[in-house]
């Protein structure tokens, strides 16, 4: 993943200045060379939103031909493409065909899924149909936006969640490409259906149980993928769908904290032990969930994922886990009790404390 400044930075924008250029000399670009020195501070959809505002103050009535012209050179690919189907989609749309097509032919240069989802979200039932033949396409890049521009959460997008309170938008896309004969599309598809697990768990188990009938390799890792938020909150029906079985009889022992109290930057070491009770051979998913003191003295938990195993019959499977209580932007750690516990098979053992001293910042 680049960082923040290599996201539609400023060469990319003088580089499709000069493009532009190229396809009419004449056009001065006024607004759109103003904007040149001024994306530093932005993010990266601050600076989509500023490019697009400033090509349609230079060039809306011909963007529909400039952005045509612009699909001949191979030199228009990558970030500034986001600016530009940006402002496809934010303009007074004369013809929304045109502008489709457009999205369609520049999703392999980068995506569009950001701007058809502002189409979506305000003109959703005119796109629909156009969405779903794009399941059919010859391009894996486009079948692939289909997804990716319907998925409740895309990450860096607003959220349209609303997709996912039933079958009637969802289903026809997600049917139409869980078998798809590109890894790149079903991979995409595993994550939409991870979306709408966030959203409505027995939906996605619906779709899940549906495309599992077929029993092939390629289904099972795709639902393993799709479901990985059920499984690690240990949904029980998302563990059957892959295969593990919470009423499976197993002894467990841990887990065994090593050290009572630890601080910030130190580890977390504790142990573990996992029986199968069983007759027959017993296959065992173990997470853990360390829960965190907060600022209100309540804790929040977090799971993380540990190890899965298939056990025979009265075998014991024992292990130990580090897990660095170290500073991270993402977290924000406060002094207190806190506790680990485990995860078999959805199955919960008693949280076992720990104490956690975090230093003053500011000792004076």
């Amino acid at each position: 993943m680049p960082f923040a400044d290599e996201m539609l930075s400023e060469d990319d924008l003088s580089r499709l200045i000069g493009l532009i250029s190229d396809t009419n000399p004449a056009e001065p670009l006024t607004s759109l060379r103003a904007v040149q020195g001024n994306l530093g501070p932005r993010g990266i959809h601050e600076r989509i939103a500023l490019i697009a505002a400033a090509l349609r103050d230079d060039i809306e009535p011909s963007l529909d031909v400039t952005a045509t012209y612009l699909l001949d050179s191979n030199d228009f690919a990558g970030w500034m493409t986001l600016a530009v189907s940006d402002a496809l989609v934010t303009r007074e749309i004369p013809d929304l065909d045109t502008t489709l097509e457009l999205l369609r032919r520049l999703t392999p240069r980068l995506s569009s899924e950001f701007a058809m989802r502002k189409l979506i979200a305000s003109k959703q039932d005119d796109v629909w149909p156009t969405v779903l033949r794009w399941t059919q396409d010859a391009d894996p890049d486009v079948r692939r936006l289909a997804s990716e521009c319907t998925r409740p959460r895309l990450p860096w997008a607003m959220r349209l969640d609303h997709l996912a309170k039933g079958e009637r938008y969802s289903g026809p896309i997600l049917d139409a490409l869980h078998n798809d004969t590109s890894d790149f599309v079903r991979r995409s598809v595993a994550n939409h259906l991870n979306d709408i697990s966030k959203i409505n768990p027995e939906l996605a188990l619906r779709f899940a149980r549906r495309w599992a009938v077929d029993g092939s390799a390629q289904s099972r890792k795709l639902i393993r993928l799709g479901l990985r938020t059920l499984i690690k909150e240990a949904n029980l029906d998302a563990l059957a769908m892959v295969g593990v079985e919470g009423s499976r009889r197993l002894s467990i022992s841990g887990p065994v904290v090593e050290r009572k109290s630890i601080r910030l930057g130190e580890s977390l070491g504790f142990s573990y032990a996992v029986t199968n009770e069983e007759s027959t051979p017993t296959t065992v998913v173990i997470d853990y969930v360390i829960h965190f003191m907060k600022a209100n003295g309540r804790t929040r938990p977090k799971t993380f994922k540990l190890s899965t195993r298939t056990l025979d019959s009265g075998e014991t499977w024992t292990g130990r886990r580090e897990h660095g209580i170290v500073p991270l932007s993402t977290r924000k750690y406060y002094p207190g009790i806190h506790s680990v516990e485990l995860r078999v098979n959805g199955n919960a053992t008693v949280a076992q404390p720990f104490s956690l001293e975090v230093p003053d910042p500011d000792p004076r």
